[in-house]
């Protein structure tokens, strides 16, 4: 069954400094196929050299190719706040550090700024320095993954719980279905028809929380 058509069509530019392909870039592609199926226009700014550049572009996504380098990087904000302009991009959406920074000055002068959101992929400890709640205090909506992280953001930075979603991360469940216990895979390992497993699929990464499991 095809997703209901949107009521009202928006532009929305996904910015991300990331050079890697987890969670958080699969999501981001994902979320994007599915808001231009529903009839959204959908863009990306993306390191050239990030794996989500090369993935979305293979979905047929127009990517500007940036290098976001952080707050400093005048280049970046400009050429951002350009394309932004060109585009005609109502909603920016935001999701690493460094592209958040350029992300924010690049709406910051701009006269008619799109829609700002910011979407926190971690649930690791954020500074509470100044720098950094203006990075979370600006936009004017933030999505989390998780619960945990709404209540970090909302402890540690001050930002308003009405300005802050969380929308848990979906799985796809054509790609990931449940299937039967495969007996002749837990004799091949050697494994008792009635143990109980657990097990987790992640990158090793310190709060993941590997050791604990």
């Amino acid at each position: 069954m095809s997703p209901a058509p949107a009521a009202r069509s928006f532009t929305i530019l996904h910015t991300e400094s990331s050079l890697g392909w987890g969670g958080q870039e699969r999501r981001i592609l994902a979320e994007a196929v599915a808001l231009r199926q529903r009839g959204h226009r959908l863009h990306f700014a993306c390191d050239p050299d990030g794996e989500l550049f090369l993935r979305a572009r293979r979905q047929d996504f127009a990517v500007l190719s940036l290098k976001f380098g952080g707050w400093r990087n005048l280049k970046a904000w400009m050429t951002l706040g350009r394309f932004l302009r060109q585009q005609k991009v109502d909603i920016l959406n935001t999701h690493s550090s460094l592209d958040s920074w350029v992300g924010l000055l690049a709406w910051k002068f701009l006269t008619a700024p799109p829609l700002l959101v910011r979407t926190r992929h971690l649930s690791t400890p954020v500074k509470g320095s100044w720098p950094t709640r203006r990075l979370y205090q600006a936009p004017a909506a933030i999505i989390t993954t998780g619960e945990a992280t709404k209540e970090l953001l909302q402890s540690r930075l001050g930002v308003p719980e009405s300005r802050i979603f969380s929308i848990p991360t979906g799985v796809s469940l054509t790609e990931f279905a449940p299937q039967e216990a495969d007996g002749a895979l837990r004799a091949r390992l050697q494994i008792p028809p009635q143990a109980f497993i657990l097990g987790t699929v992640a990158v090793l990464r310190s709060w993941k929380g590997h050791l604990y499991l």
